[in-house]
C-alpha cells in the first residue's frame, strides 16, 4: 500500500515537471503578444540552453537585482521574448536590433517609443550559457536593459510558452 502511494507521488511530480504550467501575464510588458487576458501554455522540458531559439517566449525566474528594484512585483516568474543568445554581442540603437555589428529584424509585432530611455542600450557581449530578454512591448518592460548583470542565466529558464490562448480569462 505504502510503495503504491509513493508511486503515485513520483508519477504526479514527473508529469508536473514534464508538463509545464499555465500563466498568465499580469502587466502589459508583453502586450500586443501576451495581455492580461491570455492565457500562456508552457512546455517545461525545454527549459534548457539547447532547446532555446532566438525569439522564444521564456518564464523566467526574476534576477535579484530587479526583485530588489521591483518589490512591488507579486512573482518572482517573468515571462520575456528571448533576444540575445550565448556568445553574441548586442546592441539596441534608436530601437534598432544588432547582434554582431548586423541589423537584425524582429519579425514580430512589438511597441517602440522615441521617448523610452532604453532605446540606445549596449554593446554588450552575451556570456556562454545566458541570455538577453526583452518585452514586445518595450517601454513598458523591465527587462534585460534594467537587469544587473543584463543577462538571464539558462538555469533560471523555467520553461518555453509553446501557446498563447488569446482571451483565455476576459470576463471571467
Amino acid at each position: 500500500m505504502q510503495s503504491r502511494f509513493l508511486l503515485l507521488i513520483l508519477v504526479l511530480t514527473a508529469l508536473n515537471f514534464a508538463c509545464g504550467k499555465a500563466y498568465r501575464m499580469p502587466g502589459d510588458a508583453m502586450r500586443p503578444t501576451i495581455t492580461p487576458d491570455d492565457m500562456c501554455v508552457t512546455d517545461a522540458s525545454t527549459g534548457n540552453e539547447r532547446r532555446i531559439e532566438r525569439f522564444d517566449i521564456v518564464v523566467f525566474k526574476m534576477p535579484d537585482s530587479e526583485s530588489q528594484r521591483a518589490k512591488q512585483v507579486s512573482s518572482d516568474r517573468q515571462i520575456k521574448r528571448v533576444i540575445g543568445l550565448p556568445g553574441e554581442k548586442l546592441e539596441i540603437r534608436d530601437n534598432n536590433l544588432y547582434l554582431n555589428d548586423s541589423l537584425i529584424a524582429e519579425p514580430f509585432e512589438k511597441v517602440l517609443s522615441e521617448t523610452d530611455r532604453k532605446r540606445n542600450f549596449g554593446p554588450i557581449e552575451i556570456p556562454a550559457g545566458e541570455y538577453f530578454l526583452l518585452g514586445d512591448n518595450r517601454p513598458n518592460s523591465a527587462d534585460s536593459r534594467y537587469y544587473e548583470p543584463p543577462t538571464v542565466k539558462a538555469s533560471d529558464i523555467y520553461s518555453k510558452v509553446v501557446e498563447i490562448k488569446k482571451g483565455y480569462y476576459a470576463g471571467r
